[in-house]
């Protein structure tokens, strides 16, 4: 009687166990279990991790092309919404890494150059920017720091030399620049001053040399100069420079949905 007890105990723990060791189960309903691998048609991994239920838990590798690890992507114990991912390049080189919260963006990111050096960072929540972004020279010191609310430019905008004085500094509402602009020399002397109203240059805006001197005046109305031909390209480099990299970080390749979910992250 008691080996016949022991065998109805037993024989569970071996189907557990054999379904454990199959790589790429599906069981009768349809859905992924265990241990999961899947190989492109030249035999190398693009992803393995493991599903319980069709949905990914604990740690998911997926692969580029060439076999060089792409991402490792941890799953939340208590809330599989939740996704700790760590991107790498083709070489191997950390690229960034951050969280995803149902497939959105949350919490801060981090983007890295050569020799994992911090390039800059980001803060969201579900999937919107929130909170101050930052880029750094690859001396680690602070570059620029932009403010966010709800996805949208809100607050300061500031620039730094790479000594730690202020470069540009001007404020932004509801995506626009607004009031005061000041650009400034290496010694921190200001080098530039003007203002925007609704993102558009207005007023008298003053360019001055190293010792304070005003060297140029250019008025303007509704972002339009008074006198066209006082217009000076090297008046504006400073903001025209700072515009084309405006919240701009190196991005790793980032799939539909890659951060969350059994299709996302595991699925055919």
């Amino acid at each position: 009687m008691r080996q016949i007890l022991f065998l109805f105990i037993l024989i569970p723990f071996l189907a557990n166990s054999q379904t454990d060791s199959i790589v790429n189960y599906t069981d009768i309903n349809g859905m992924k279990q265990g241990y999961w691998v899947k190989k492109d048609v030249n035999g190398q991994k693009i992803y393995e991790g493991y599903f319980k239920n069709n949905i990914p838990y604990g740690e998911m590798k997926r692969y580029h092309g060439n076999g060089v690890l792409k991402a490792i992507m941890t799953f939340d114990k208590q809330n599989q919404l939740k996704v700790q991912v760590t991107y790498f390049d083709d070489s191997g080189e950390l690229s960034a890494k951050g969280f995803f919260y149902d497939k959105k963006r949350d919490s801060i990111w981090q983007y890295y150059g050569a020799e994992a050096k911090l390039l800059g960072e980001e803060h969201y929540f579900r999937g919107k920017k929130n909170g101050v972004s930052k880029k750094y020279y690859p001396s680690g010191k602070l570059v620029e720091e932009i403010w966010y609310k709800n996805d949208k430019l809100e607050g300061p905008w500031i620039r730094y030399y790479e000594s730690g004085n202020m470069r540009m500094k001007t404020q932004q509402v509801n995506d626009k620049r607004i009031g005061d602009f000041y650009s400034y020399f290496a010694d921190g002397k200001v080098e530039i001053k003007g203002f925007y109203k609704n993102d558009i240059k207005e007023g008298t805006w003053k360019k001055y040399d190293p010792k304070g001197g005003v060297i140029k005046e250019m008025k303007f109305t509704n972002g339009k100069l008074e006198n066209e031909e006082a217009i000076d390209r090297e008046f504006t480099k400073e903001l025209d420079e700072a515009e084309k990299n405006k919240g701009k970080f190196k991005d790793p390749e980032l799939e539909q949905g890659a951060g969350t979910g059994a299709g996302a992250a595991g699925g055919e």
